[in-house]
């Protein structure tokens, strides 16, 4: 799994970047990703490539902030 564990200070398009850069050709990794709102986590599983049922897990921090596990 790679953590990511400061993107909660990326902008939406850096969040985006981000996640096109992780696309590989060997086949699909958990990656994680903390995002300031729901919105935007939800937002992010959104992004081309979307997460498909059961590809995407979202928790709750204490600092507000949500914890995205995607599958990709």
């Amino acid at each position: 799994m790679s953590i990511t564990p400061d993107a909660a200070f990326l902008s939406d398009e850096d969040a985006a970047s981000l996640k096109r850069s992780q696309l590989r050709d060997a086949g699909k990794v958990w990656h994680t990703i903390v995002r300031p709102t729901a919105e935007s986590a939800a937002a992010f599983v959104n992004l081309a490539p979307a997460q498909q049922g059961g590809e995407a897990s979202f928790a709750s921090l204490p600092n507000g902030y949500v914890q995205v596990y995607y599958y990709l």
